[in-house]
């Protein structure tokens, strides 16, 4: 067998590159066609924020619930509140119960937030952080804490139908609820 010459390389990366770049620009162009985009302003970050990203893991992906959520009721949200419950999904199965909570504004550390809900049960955020329009999951199951999922390593279920879970930060502010139905 001969080796693969150089030119051929180059033209197969370069042929990857342009393939690949028109896949992300088609998925973007169906994702965003149902919302309009915001012009991107570039800014420099804050001292304050550059110095919080190394210690702290972000999330960097677009909440894509894994099945329809049994969301049925939802508090109203207000202009202040970025962070927000998008989705419970897998209610009942501890295996695939999954708490979608995203930001919609600047970077929020959510760090010592928790989830609760009506029946006293509570999840505790560790070293998270949310950057603009990103998302954490939230898994009943265990499992090794990433950028956008953690784990919350309980044996049973979390989520029942009629709880009603609520996301308060670490001042015990409520900032989002989601009746589950």
């Amino acid at each position: 067998m001969q080796p693969i010459p150089l030119r051929t390389w180059i033209a197969l990366i370069a042929v990857n590159i342009v393939v690949s770049a028109l896949t992300t620009l088609i998925i973007m162009r169906v994702a965003g066609s149902s919302r309009p985009t915001p012009a991107l302003q570039p800014a420099p970050a804050p001292a304050a924020v550059q110095a919080l990203l190394p210690s702290l893991p972000t999330a960097i992906a677009r909440p894509t619930p894994a099945s329809p959520p049994t969301q049925v009721s939802k508090s109203p949200a207000s202009p202040q509140n970025s962070v927000r419950i998008v989705a419970v999904n897998g209610v009942g199965q501890r295996q695939r119960e999954q708490v979608v909570i995203a930001n919609e504004g600047d970077l929020t550390d959510i760090k010592e937030w928790s989830l609760s809900s009506s029946r006293t049960i509570s999840y505790t955020f560790k070293n998270v952080a949310l950057l603009k329009d990103t998302f954490v999951n939230v898994y009943t199951t265990s499992g090794s804490d990433t950028a956008s999922n953690v784990f919350w390593n309980r044996d049973e279920p979390a989520w029942q139908v009629g709880d009603t879970v609520v996301l308060q930060n670490g001042k015990g502010v409520v900032i989002d609820t989601y009746v589950i139905k």
